[in-house]
């Protein structure tokens, strides 16, 4: 039985794990309770399974993380919470079996495919050393976190020289990891850097048209941390947009810092800020919705959203799109984002588990 610890400076956000696991025999079948859940429903109903990484398979193989377990249960505790916080509550508990293959070896268990800061750091590292991707990106500090640690900002376009040709391409906002155990908005941005960085037709057009200002990870402190969803402060990042305080918010202050002096010198059309979904399928994003708005502005709202659509039909669900503007958001990057004048803002969600589209349904982890 294993009980998870809350966030740091929290009481709640108890939703992910990452540990190790050794000393460990080959005969007998494991069986893992992690009992203090809080969602009431997660994927590990619709088919999610814990990943597994071996240090003997690694040194042996190859392989590296793999998905593992059987006899998967998502279901209410026997564990309440404390009296002081919800008496009547009770947590959820995971349950899965699983055998491990080799004896005495060193293993890892983890929610989704780890992404610490020092993956940030390596990549980061590993552009600026290339001869062809340095050319296109520039990284700067955006500012320190409260532990210290540094948030740094990527600049990715086409570096002409010419400052009239420059100040005509608009604008692109990217952020990721404002909660750092969603992990996979990390892999999304990495992905994304290595192709705006990279020599494909595709690249090389939207380097020639766009301006990329792109935050790869909002919550380093978060991150180092171990937390799920909180700060250092122990606060959600993603609630603070609309007045954050320097001193305690410091990414948060400095990103919207940023974004406004970006809007002030060209035109900025998307905001996209990475999120993991643990509770649907697919990838799929959260926009706002003007109200009255009139049939041109209705379809615009949702064209980006459509054209992924198309796009990734195997991958994007468009049904689980969503697009409105409630009262308990109106302080998250997208809402404040988008009533500072850039219309396309979005929340971009990955699913934790894979897509149930198409062809391939199921075979596919994001």
């Amino acid at each position: 039985m294993l009980i998870l610890n809350p966030d740091l400076y929290s009481k709640r956000h108890v939703q992910w794990y990452y540990f190790r696991v050794s000393n460990m025999e080959t005969t007998p079948i494991y069986t893992f309770h992690i009992v203090n859940f809080e969602k009431s429903k997660s994927l590990y109903s619709k088919g999610l399974q814990p990943l597994l990484y071996s240090e003997h398979e690694a040194r042996a193989t190859g392989v590296g993380w793999r998905r593992v377990g059987w006899n998967m249960s998502y279901t209410q505790s026997r564990v309440n919470y404390p009296p002081h916080m919800s008496p009547l509550r009770s947590y959820f508990t995971l349950t899965w079996s699983m055998r491990f293959y080799h004896h005495g070896d060193t293993c890892y268990l983890a929610h989704c495919y780890p992404y610490p800061l020092s993956a940030l750091y390596t990549l980061l590292g590993k552009i600026e050393e290339d001869s062809e991707r340095s050319k296109y990106i520039q990284r700067e500090e955006l500012c320190r976190t409260l532990a210290g640690n540094p948030c740094p900002l990527l600049t990715v376009t086409e570096f002409t020289g010419e400052e009239e040709e420059g100040r005509k391409k608009r604008g692109v906002v990217v952020t990721a990891r404002v909660h750092p155990g969603e992990t996979n908005s990390s892999w999304m941005m990495e992905g994304l850097i290595l192709f705006l960085t990279s020599n494909s037709p595709h690249s090389h057009a939207l380097r020639k048209s766009f301006v990329f200002k792109l935050v790869p990870m909002l919550n380093p402190d978060g991150v180092v941390v171990g937390n799920y969803r909180t700060s250092l402060a122990g606060v959600d990042l993603n609630r603070v947009f609309r007045t954050p305080v320097t001193a305690a918010f410091p990414t948060i202050f400095h990103t919207k810092k940023m974004m406004n002096s970006f809007q002030q010198e060209r035109e900025v059309c998307i905001y996209v800020d990475l999120h993991g979904h643990s509770r649907k399928h697919n990838v799929f994003m959260y926009g706002c919705h003007t109200p009255k708005a009139d049939h041109t502005q209705f379809l615009y709202e949702r064209l980006l959203p459509f054209l992924l659509s198309e796009q990734a039909a195997d991958m994007f669900c468009l049904e689980s799109c969503k697009f409105a503007v409630q009262r308990c958001k109106e302080s998250t990057g997208r809402v404040v984002t988008w009533r500072s004048g850039v219309p396309n803002s979005f929340t971009l969600e990955a699913t934790f588990c894979g897509s149930n589209l198409g062809p391939n349904r199921y075979g596919m982890s994001l």
